[in-house]
């Protein structure tokens, strides 16, 4: 009963709209059968959690259907009547958190009966509503061009009069169409090199061209889609993606939750891809997404942060050598990680934090003392572990045997494990040989500036993972 369709509803509602479910069901309105009142007081106590095991089908029957025996057809007609009030009930719900939405129904149903007058009030109503709207929701402008169009289209509307109701829904519609172009040209754009084949977006370098001119109107997630497509179809460097960074988090604030999300993914996708190419100086620009990301709580979606999230976070933070700003994240944050993996994460990251200040022993003792259980987590402990002992035998000699035992026994891990694609596996056999390439000629004191050109060249020309960090410790060698 616990997993059953109905308790997952019931799980949803906080504790005021449990209290006003009474009043739902309890209204010939929306319910005639009395059974259903009975089926939601007999679960009435168990609320938030629905846990107790005294919730069985069998118990809960016969609270509802007092002195008869447990009849199945029956049990799952009272489920079915109670999902369909549920839905009801939420749909209610929305209306509620939906005013504007609420206003078009309402508006439909006068048009619908001919109330012309209530229409017509209700239509400008809407229409006003929706102009403060367009200023942040690329959505509102598709609604307000239907309104309209709807509104000179109905019988009673004088249609010379009222011109002005057509032009305005194509301008809507002309910046509905201009403001998606360019956000699914954007899209699409980050897969362009993924997918052999791509067809070119039509109309798009005219859009721009409407955009740039400053002909249409300032609205401010047109320009931002406009900025986010420019800077992903071309690489012009630092300073202007800096400008780029600059504009979006002046309106940030000023966009809807969606398109705050949209420009910062996009922006940040684009900085950690060139900062992955070996520009390292993106990386400050990736800490600044994260923090903008945080601040305009865009990372965090129903309290929940993603593992990967977290984890890059804490990465380019600690890279940075924001260690105070890092850890007040993982202790502030975690909460927000999903609780079957927090632990893991949480470990994981201080392995991380610890790496890059140097403290090589703690981050080996912490991950040698958890046990990980998601293969993604177990790989990336492995990866830091093969890291710290490195570092640890640059810094002592005396730690080339530790450094050998593991690199082997991390070679035999990548080999044998399934779950490893195939090019992933020469991306991590690249890194331990050019590793190991290194760690012997030093340990042999046969280490020069020949052999670190030589190497670098090597690493420069395969595909590996560290890439970026091994050549920078060569370059301090």
């Amino acid at each position: 009963m616990q997993a059953s369709k109905i308790i997952k509803m019931y799980k949803s509602l906080t504790t005021e709209e449990w209290k006003y479910l009474r009043w739902f069901v309890q209204s010939n309105f929306f319910n005639t059968d009395p059974n259903l009142l009975r089926f939601y007081e007999a679960l009435a106590k168990h609320h938030p959690g629905f846990e107790s095991k005294s919730l069985t089908k069998e118990n809960l029957y016969h609270k509802v259907f007092a002195g008869q025996a447990y009849h199945d057809g029956k049990w799952r007609n009272l489920l079915s009547k109670m999902a369909k009030v549920m839905e009801d009930y939420f749909i209610w719900l929305e209306l509620e958190h939906e005013p504007t939405a609420r206003q078009k129904l309402l508006t439909q149903a006068f048009g619908r009966r001919n109330l012309y007058e209530q229409y017509e009030k209700s239509i400008n109503a809407l229409s006003d509503k929706l102009e403060e709207q367009c200023e942040y929701s690329v959505e509102a402008l598709q609604e307000r061009a239907q309104i309209n169009l709807q509104y000179y289209h109905h019988p009673q509307t004088n249609k010379v009069q009222h011109l002005g109701r057509l032009q305005g829904a194509m301008d809507d519609l002309d910046h509905y169409y201009f403001s998606e172009k360019l956000r699914l040209a954007s899209d699409l754009k980050v897969f362009e090199n993924m997918v052999a084949g791509a067809e070119p977006i039509r109309l798009k370098t005219e859009i721009q061209v409407l955009v740039g001119d400053g002909k249409l109107r300032n609205f401010l997630y047109l320009k931002m889609y406009d900025r986010v497509l420019g800077q992903l179809e071309q690489d012009t460097g630092l300073e202007k993606f800096q400008e780029t960074l600059a504009f979006f988090s002046g309106i940030a604030g000023k966009l809807s939750e969606g398109d705050r999300q949209f420009g910062l993914l996009h922006l940040l996708n684009f900085a950690i891809n060139q900062a992955n190419k070996g520009e390292g100086e993106y990386y400050s620009e990736v800490l600044k997404l994260y923090k903008l990301g945080l601040e305009q709580k865009v990372l965090v979606q129903d309290e929940k942060m993603s593992d990967s999230t977290f984890i890059n976070i804490v990465t380019t933070g600690s890279r940075l050598k924001e260690f105070d700003w890092t850890n007040q994240f993982i202790r502030v944050y975690e909460s927000n990680l999903p609780p079957n993996s927090r632990a893991e994460t949480r470990t994981l990251s201080l392995g991380i934090w610890h790496f890059h200040q140097s403290e090589y022993s703690q981050a080996i003792d912490l991950l040698l003392n958890y046990s990980f259980q998601d293969f993604k987590n177990v790989l990336s402990s492995k990866n830091l572990l093969l890291r710290c002992y490195f570092e640890l035998f640059l810094y002592d000699g005396t730690y080339y045997p530790l450094f050998i035992s593991f690199s082997n026994a991390f070679d035999k891990f990548v080999k044998r494990e399934k779950q490893l694609a195939l090019n992933r596996k020469v991306w991590y056999k690249n890194l331990l040989s050019s590793l190991l390439i290194i760690t012997r000629h030093k340990h042999e004191s046969t280490w020069n500036q020949d052999i670190a050109v030589k190497i670098k060249h090597e690493i420069s020309s395969k595909p590996m993972y560290l890439k970026a960090w091994i050549l920078e410790r060569i370059e301090s060698l």
